[in-house]
């Protein structure tokens, strides 16, 4: 985590650390995405839980696209209330004034500050939208990102294959939901791009994404 946090900021070292230290408290524990993402780790390594492969076609219809999913209320008032309202416990207190203390010391001015602190809220959010994603994402879908990556733009034809063989092993997961939404997951939560539902490319958000889940080792064997 801290090396993806280093490529994101080229902040000084005790910054870095309060970001590390920021989402260390923000974010759900890996295990939990792994666990609502079908994937169970025991002592004879990884399985497939089915139940939750079939919830997670479910999740993936009903997952809003990002420009929906980030949007402002359309009352200015009514977003300040709530960004206002958010719960404040013992730790988060703690953790504010060491924060306030690091950018006293550093002597930052009130710019430098804001333009560090929005730079490291980012960095959490992003954390925190890669665990949400890796709990719906499939493993066919993992393997597309990953295509396209290495590979570079690729017609809808050839990346169909990847569903086929998830379908395939999952047809129960996958009978009903077909290739179209399949790609369209990936092409609404911004893992990818097209202008003409032909040809298909990996966004810098899906680079990042693989990005996190090398750093955080989050196992691509996964359902569908």
């Amino acid at each position: 985590m801290t090396e993806l946090l280093l490529k994101y900021l080229s902040w000084p070292g005790a910054i870095v650390l309060i970001a590390f230290m920021i989402v260390v408290v923000l974010r759900k524990p890996l295990s939990e995405a792994i666990r609502r993402g079908g994937v169970k780790i025991g002592k004879e390594g990884l399985s497939i839980d089915q139940a939750a492969a079939v919830a997670a076609v479910s999740a993936q219809s009903a997952e809003k696209s990002p420009e929906n999913a980030l949007a402002l209320d359309p009352e200015i008032e009514q977003r300040r209330s709530q960004v206002r309202q958010v719960g404040v416990s013992a730790a988060i207190r703690e953790q504010q004034a060491r924060i306030r203390a690091d950018l006293v010391k550093l002597k930052l001015t009130d710019n430098e500050s804001v333009e560090v602190l929005v730079q490291h809220l980012a960095t959490a959010q992003l954390f925190h939208a890669a665990e949400k994603m890796y709990r719906l994402i499939f493993g066919g879908q993992i393997g597309i990102l990953k295509h396209l990556n290495l590979y570079g733009p690729k017609d809808s034809n050839e990346l169909r294959s990847f569903y086929e063989t998830a379908r395939a092993n999952f047809p129960t997961v996958l009978n009903a939901y077909p290739f179209e939404a399949y790609i369209g997951f990936l092409k609404n939560s911004g893992l990818i791009m097209t202008n003409d539902n032909v040809r298909y490319a990996i966004t810098p958000l899906g680079k990042d994404f693989l990005q996190w889940m090398a750093a955080e080792s989050a196992p691509e064997t996964k359902p569908a």
